[in-house]
Parts: C-alpha cells; sequence; structure tokens
C-alpha cells in the first residue's frame, strides 16, 4: 500500500497557498483502489467523477483541516490527529504500507516518525543530495559531464567567476543551495554581462551557505528529463527517459516519447545504469530520483532530485490511460502546466473543451486535465495524447489552450 502525500515542502515553496493546493496531482495520478493519498484542500466533487470516467480507479482520499497556508502538508497531517490516527490504524492493517513524498524535507521526518510508518527514502541522503553543490561535486567525482561552473560559499567567490565568464561575453546562471522552480520560484538568477552582480545576487532566496554558479547554455538543441528508482532490495528500475519542457530555467512540461536517437538514449542509460544510480545506491539512495541533462549538442548532467520530479506523474497517469483505452498504439505525449486567467472553474473546463476531453470521442486523440487543486489560481495543466505523432499532439495542445485563452 501507497500513502502518498505530494508535499510541497522546500523552502520556496513554504508559505505558497498554490504550491500547498497540488495535493491530487500525483495521488491522483499514480494511486489506484488500494492506495491513500492526503490533501490539504476540499476537492472538486465534478473533477472526481470526471477522473473517474477516464477509466481510472480511486484511492481513498482523506482531508486534513486547513487554515494554516504557512504550513506543508506534512505539518498539516501532524496537527491533525483524526487523519493521523487513521493512517496509523490503516498501516497497522497493511504490513507493507509506506509513505512516498514529493519533497523531503526535515518536517517529512517527522512526519514519518510521528505516524510511525516507514517513508520509501533514505531522509540523510535526501538531505544531503537536495544540494545542488554535493551533486556537482559527485558528477565530477565519478566523471559525469556537468556544465563548467562552481561551487561558492560567499558572494566574494560567486562575484569573481560571474566576472570572469562575463569578460568572455557569457551570462551566468546562479542556484540557491537546495533551490528548485528556476527563476519563476526565486531560486536561481540569471545574471548578464552589464548587470549588477551584487544588485542580482542580493535578490535570490535561500541561497545557502554554499551555491552554484555555472555557465549559461544559450544553445540548448534538448533537455532530458530522466527518472530511476532504487527499491529497498537494491534494484534499479529505469522510470522514464523523454523531453523537458523548460521555461526560465524550470520545469514547464513534458514530451514523450523522447525525440533524441537511440545512440543518445543509449548513452545516457549506460551513464544512469552503469555509474550514477549504482553509485548512489552504494551511499544510501532508496525511493525515486530524478534529473536533467541538457544537450547543447555537448552533454551536461544537472538539477538532480532526489525524490520525483513532476513528469513522473504524468508519465504514470499515461501508463494507466493506454491500458484503458490505447493498448494497441504508441501514444505521443505533450503535457505544460500553464497560466490562462486569474481563476479557472474545472465547470468552466469542461464546457468549453466539451468532446476533446471525453475519451472515445476521438480514437486518435484526447486531452487529459490533471492537478485539479491549481485551478482555483488560474494554472491548469494540460496533456494532450495522440496516436499520431508528436506534432499532432502538440497541435492537440494548442487547440485546447487557445479554446481556454478565448474564453
Amino acid at each position: 500500500m501507497r500513502i502518498i502525500i505530494d508535499t510541497q515542502s522546500n523552502p520556496l515553496f513554504q508559505g505558497s497557498v498554490l504550491e500547498q493546493a497540488y495535493g491530487l496531482r500525483g495521488g491522483l495520478c499514480e494511486g489506484g483502489k488500494d492506495d491513500i493519498v492526503v490533501v490539504a484542500n476540499n476537492f472538486d466533487k465534478d473533477y472526481l467523477k470526471y477522473w473517474k470516467g477516464l477509466g481510472f480507479d480511486m484511492p481513498t482520499i482523506l482531508v486534513t483541516q486547513n487554515g494554516c497556508p504557512e504550513l506543508t502538508l506534512s505539518q498539516l497531517i501532524m496537527r491533525d490527529n483524526a487523519v493521523s490516527k487513521k493512517l496509523k490504524a490503516i498501516a497497522s492493517r497493511n504490513g507493507c504500507a509506506r509513505l512516498e513524498f514529493f519533497c523531503i524535507e526535515e518536517s517529512e521526518r517527522q512526519l514519518a516518525e510521528h505516524l510511525g510508518i516507514p517513508a520509501y527514502c533514505n531522509f540523510d541522503f535526501a538531505f544531503k543530495f537536495a544540494k545542488k553543490p554535493c551533486f556537482r561535486r559527485f558528477c565530477l567525482q565519478h566523471n559525469i559531464p556537468v556544465v563548467e561552473g562552481m561551487c561558492c560559499k560567499n558572494l566574494q567567490e560567486a562575484e569573481h567567476f560571474i566576472n570572469g565568464l562575463h569578460q568572455r561575453g557569457i551570462s551566468a546562471l546562479v542556484k540557491s543551495e537546495s533551490g528548485t522552480g528556476g527563476i519563476a520560484c526565486g531560486g536561481a538568477v540569471k545574471i548578464d554581462p552589464g548587470d549588477n552582480i551584487k544588485a542580482k545576487l542580493e535578490g535570490i532566496k535561500f541561497i545557502g551557505q554554499e551555491f552554484v554558479v555555472e555557465k549559461t547554455i544559450e544553445s540548448v538543441r534538448e533537455e532530458i528529463s530522466i527518472h530511476w528508482e532504487v527499491q529497498f532490495d537494491g534494484q534499479i528500475r529505469v522510470v522514464g527517459i523523454q523531453d523537458q519542457l523548460a521555461k526560465n530555467f524550470g520545469y514547464s512540461g513534458v514530451s514523450m516519447p523522447s525525440s533524441i536517437d537511440p545512440g543518445e538514449m543509449a548513452h545516457l542509460k549506460k551513464i544512469l545504469l552503469g555509474v550514477l544510480a549504482p553509485e548512489m545506491r552504494n551511499i544510501g539512495a532508496i525511493g525515486f530520483f530524478s534529473c536533467d541533462v541538457i544537450l547543447s549538442p555537448e552533454e551536461h548532467w544537472m538539477d538532480f532530485n532526489p525524490r520525483k520530479g513532476a513528469a513522473i506523474y504524468v508519465r504514470q497517469m499515461i501508463n494507466r490511460l493506454q491500458k484503458k483505452h490505447f493498448p494497441d498504439n504508441q501514444l505521443f505525449i505533450w503535457h505544460e502546466h500553464n497560466k490562462v486567467s486569474d481563476t479557472i472553474s474545472f465547470e468552466k473546463v469542461r464546457k468549453v473543451l466539451g468532446s476533446l476531453i471525453v475519451p472515445g470521442h476521438d480514437s486518435k486523440r484526447l486531452i487529459v486535465i490533471t492537478n485539479s487543486g491549481v485551478m482555483p489560481y488560474g494554472y491548469l495543466d494540460i496533456t494532450a495524447i495522440s496516436t499520431v505523432s508528436r506534432e499532432d499532439a502538440r497541435g492537440h495542445f494548442e487547440k485546447a489552450k487557445n479554446l481556454i485563452l478565448c474564453q
């Protein structure tokens, strides 16, 4: 049994009402009838009817008492005696229950201890490798290619390195120690030649005791998102390798299958399965992991997450839908997280998109709406599925997005 808790507990997400509204995203995309999902907000019952109509079996959904937007989901669960009691009782009846988180911070370790339920991770490993300098040093130690850059312990070191890049006409990208989400979330900043370096550095959030400064890669041929799992018994499983869509150096979506050629795919798997994953396993890695690779055309491994990446939810949802509606077809996927308005309801989305979100109406295409919790804040996660081609999937996505934007 999986107890899926889509925690948004990174320091950059704490206190954000929007970020704390993600509770149903992972649980519905991954969870089935034998799983438990815990959320902090009441859910849209019409949306759940839609989700059931897609053919998904539903997990059990528990709702915590909210009212404290500054608290993370894990903290809310610990404060909710009723939900905590239910989770403990469920786990005691099921000897193989485990906790699965998104972000993994100290609040998640406290929750696991509070509930007495094992977590599908190694907290010490996750805390260590959530820090970007740690992953950079790991790659250099194991000859895994990274972008030109350095780990800095103070702003003076960073300023000196950035000046060197600027003298060569190259922009710098500064990443806070445990940042995520790119520039949009405040954990990274791009500093171009001619910028006031000190002023830019002062604008980055939670920069940390040690942070990373890198050369900005301006000409990206492809950005790849790699997801894998290290099981309790040490077995390594590749979950997926797909093309990542990015805005402002942060995740904005995903396209599957990857467009890179078979030789490049084999090379990435060789590094993953021959070096990266087993070496991490040897020092305690357990659970789900993700890493971005930039092809420019040279290869750079960067932005490792000692946890699930957002694209895993899209992939798991597609795997389940394929069995139900497209069992004999290869699928092409285009998924994006979009800001479409100040606020939007699922009722409006359903009226506007109509038959586009109804399985079977078009035997070759389908639009799926996920992550219902962010809709009140004007965001919409749209996934286009096509049996025709990647271009057709993207075109179907644009059709759905434009219908929403024109309302």
